[in-house]
């Protein structure tokens, strides 16, 4: 089970502040640091916060969904696939995924500049869990079709 699944798995149920415990113990064991948020200070108590802080942008799981079509990606085939995203808002989730293993850069030193970004073994490990939450909204679609406001369906 990777730390991702656990996270899932505690996200799904109703845990105790014993299990909150002892998650933190295996996050800080298995050499994960809880960060604080960079907004508040405040640092990080639960395995959610920090599931949050790691893919919880706008733009990072369009980034991701982008770099796991192809196996070597570059900033501006990036920039195009993602309408509407700034260069510096890129910048930063790049930067942030890269913090967290999720993606590889690599620089090449040429005229004119160029760097490519990559999914890890960490990143690519999230793959399948992400199906499998876009499959779970997708039920949660059809069921609560009436309730749910409309909501345009993209490629995921």
């Amino acid at each position: 089970m990777t730390l991702i699944h656990a996270i899932i798995i505690l996200l799904s149920q109703n845990y105790t502040s014993t299990q909150i415990i002892l998650t933190k113990y295996i996050l800080l064991t298995k050499g994960v640091r809880l960060m604080g948020n960079r907004r508040s200070d405040k640092p990080l108590t639960t395995p959610v916060q920090y599931l949050l802080q790691v893919l919880g942008s706008k733009w990072k799981l369009p980034i991701l969904c982008t770099l796991s079509k192809k196996d070597v990606v570059r900033f501006n085939e990036l920039k195009r696939e993602l309408a509407g995203i700034t260069n510096m808002s890129l910048s930063n989730c790049l930067q942030e995924l890269e913090y967290y293993k999720i993606i590889n850069r690599v620089q090449y030193l040429e005229m004119p500049p160029r760097v490519e970004y990559s999914l890890t073994n960490n990143g690519k490990s999230l793959l399948p869990i992400l199906r499998d939450l876009d499959e779970w909204v997708n039920k949660q679609l059809e069921i609560n079709c009436d309730k749910a406001p409309e909501i345009e369906q993209g490629d995921s």
